[in-house]
């Protein structure tokens, strides 16, 4: 019986640090793909396929871009846009040669400079991109309308 006091305590005190890990994430929402596009064949969903960091000639504009592919479907050319999008906060770093995102008191490194003659970095995994299907309901009229999307968030890792 002792044991299983023990084992239900520290299970308890598992769950809140894992709790409190995962709710230390910062999300910003930067895409919203509604699932009834005309582009998305019957039993096929959007994934993401890659993300990478843009910098502009002057070094003084970052840009998150985000590249789709939709699965369970062999035609290569359907499928959403890529998201191109600057996010406030996220900025290059001459000093440390580096992507950052600068929020709240807090700079998190997203991404350290490869040397070389191209600009090329290696992400630190602390910011990344994800998206998710998630259930809407639009309640601006008489009748509420319910509808599912594919939602894209830029995440950061509180470290």
């Amino acid at each position: 019986m002792k044991f299983l006091r023990y084992m239900l305590a520290f299970s308890i005190v598992g769950v809140f640090s894992f709790a409190r890990y995962a709710m230390a994430d910062s999300e910003i929402q930067i895409n919203s793909i509604p699932d009834d596009a005309s582009y998305l064949p019957t039993d096929s969903h959007i994934s993401i396929w890659k993300t990478w960091y843009e910098l502009n000639d002057t070094k003084t504009k970052v840009r998150q871009d985000v590249r789709y592919v939709v699965v369970g479907d062999d035609d290569d050319e359907t499928g959403p846009g890529d998201t191109q999008v600057e996010i406030p906060g996220l900025v290059y770093d001459a000093g440390s040669n580096a992507i950052v995102y600068q929020a709240n008191g807090k700079t998190t490194v997203c991404a350290n400079h490869v040397s070389g003659h191209l600009v090329w970095f290696n992400m630190t995994g602390l910011c990344k991109v994800t998206g998710r299907y998630v259930k809407h309901t639009d309640n601006s009229g008489f009748n509420p309308r319910k509808y599912e999307s594919y939602d894209v968030f830029f995440v950061v890792r509180d470290n």
